[in-house]
């Protein structure tokens, strides 16, 4: 998500290079890339908080007031632009919350939260590889995880 957003995110020149390099390669290579509704719901938040923290109504106005004026147009639209790039050469894939073992999820909420819980077991039920410049998937050992940052 970075490689869509950096521009908000502040992501280092060097990694967003590493990672457009990485992505391309990815892309020649017809690799398949996977995206799930949680990791659209994450980056479409994240984008749009990240936009609001940035911005001159930061901490004037509220998030939640932000986020429904005109004020957060422009960001809103920036967003949908970024989530139509990504939707190009992504799969949209079901979660399958049904057959994921929540007590899995849950017996790792102390060393992670939910969702970073929830993608590990997606990973390990499809044989996913997870790519990401989250620190907190570095420390796990039940997934491949590639990353951009320095270990």
């Amino acid at each position: 998500m970075d490689i869509y957003a950096s521009y908000i995110f502040n992501t280092p020149e060097r990694e967003i290079r590493v990672m457009n390099n990485f992505y391309s390669k990815l892309i020649s290579n017809k690799c398949k890339i996977v995206i799930s509704s949680l990791i659209l719901s994450e980056f479409i938040n994240l984008s749009l908080r990240t936009h609001y923290k940035n911005s001159e109504y930061s901490p004037s106005i509220s998030f939640k007031d932000y986020r429904n004026s005109e004020k957060a147009e422009s960001a809103i639209k920036d967003i949908q632009q970024d989530i139509k790039k990504i939707l190009k050469h992504t799969i949209k894939i079901e979660d399958d919350f049904r057959n994921i073992d929540i007590k899995h999820i849950l017996d790792r909420l102390n060393v992670c939260d939910f969702n970073d819980s929830y993608y590990i077991e997606l990973c390990k039920n499809n044989n996913y590889y997870l790519v990401t410049r989250d620190r907190d998937f570095l420390k796990n050992d039940e997934i491949n995880v590639i990353t951009s940052l320095d270990m």
